[in-house]
């Protein structure tokens, strides 16, 4: 198991702190990727963070694609919207789909300006907002068939082939119901992502954008969560929460990569 660490960072407003860990799994190749970008929109300091978590044949190039296309210019960009988001993950789909085939990423970008925060999602990435007593909201449902009530519904009235929940096609099975790239899926696959906007709040102390393979460890039962929860709890700032998570990876067995962005929202 390997990890990276990025350096951390601080904006000027509010005291917003980040900091990203990777590590590898069991897998024979780390195909998840993480990227954060901070400049000013109007004189307000303003954040991003993409992760992506490839899968297939040229995953790896899948999830950079994505990361690469989204992030592309935008320090120069005057506005920020959910139309503005649903263009850029288009234009990964269309990318990963000329140079990546065969492949595809699940990816998730939170955005932060101000008091306001935007998630535009497709796949299983989750997005949650720890409180201060370290309990977990879920922003981002992951795009799963019997997990997304919406995205089942959708399925099933699409006349979908469904083999145990995955998404069945000729040339093979595909969990997510929504990804970049992925067009032998097609139409039953969706390429656009979910947007979620959401005024934070006093209470809110971090913001957790993280692949599955995060997610499948700290939330697979009752107890991880509340030992997880508790972390984040106790945790004085960014550094405390950082090496809490750290500690608590350290203890379990990661078979999938699992790759994570934390901002410090206090």
């Amino acid at each position: 198991m390997s990890e990276k660490l990025t350096p951390r960072a601080e904006t000027e407003q509010k005291r917003l702190t980040v900091f990203t860990l990777e590590l590898r799994g069991l897998r024979p190749e780390q195909q998840d990727v993480a990227d954060i970008k901070h400049w000013r929109i109007k004189n307000e300091k303003v954040c991003v963070a993409v992760v992506a978590d490839g899968h297939g044949r040229k995953g790896k190039e899948a999830a950079s694609i994505a990361r690469d296309v989204i992030l592309h210019g935008i320090e120069s960009a005057t506005k920020i919207d959910g139309d503005w988001l649903r263009g850029r993950f288009l234009a990964a789909h269309e990318k990963i789909s000329r140079d990546a085939k065969a492949s595809g990423a699940t990816v998730s970008v939170t955005f932060i300006h101000g008091e306001k925060l935007y998630v535009a999602y497709v796949g299983d990435s989750e997005v949650r907002i720890a409180k201060k007593d370290g309990h977990l909201e879920t922003l981002a449902i992951p795009h799963k068939y019997g997990l997304n009530k919406a995205e089942t519904r959708r399925l099933d009235d699409s006349g979908a082939s469904i083999y145990q929940k995955r998404i069945f096609a000729p040339t093979g099975t595909l969990e997510p119901t929504r990804t970049l790239g992925d067009e032998e899926f097609e139409p039953h696959v969706l390429h656009v992502p979910q947007i979620i906007e959401k005024k934070l709040l006093p209470e809110d102390k971090f913001l957790i954008t993280a692949t599955d393979g995060f997610w499948n460890v700290a939330t697979k039962n009752s107890s991880k969560r509340r030992k997880v929860e508790k972390i984040l709890a106790d945790a004085k700032n960014i550094e405390e929460a950082e090496r809490g998570i750290k500690e608590f990876l350290n203890t379990q067995k990661l078979h999938d990569n699992t790759t994570l962005v934390v901002f410090g929202l206090q």
